[in-house]
């Protein structure tokens, strides 16, 4: 495989390349490859999605864990309620 080195990569798209990193679990290397095969059209899906996915977007593993965590005050009973 072939190597690329880019240069001055403006600082907004670096974030953005990062923060889809993170989004994903994965590293910069690999987020920089998939959103330039998807930008050149070389990551389409073989099936078209039946599903929210490309609209709703998606949590990373510490996200859905920190939704759930925030969640969990919802699954105790307040006695006092119920008498």
């Amino acid at each position: 495989m072939k190597q690329l080195t880019l240069r001055s990569i403006p600082e907004e798209l670096q974030q953005a390349i990062e923060s889809q990193a993170r989004a994903h679990g994965e590293s910069l290397n690999k987020s920089a490859i998939r959103l330039l095969k998807q930008a050149v059209g070389l990551d389409r899906p073989s099936r078209k999605k039946r599903d929210l996915s490309a609209i709703a977007g998606c949590w990373s593993a510490r996200e859905a864990e920190e939704f759930e965590d925030h969640m969990r005050v919802f699954e105790t009973i307040d006695e006092e309620l119920w008498q």
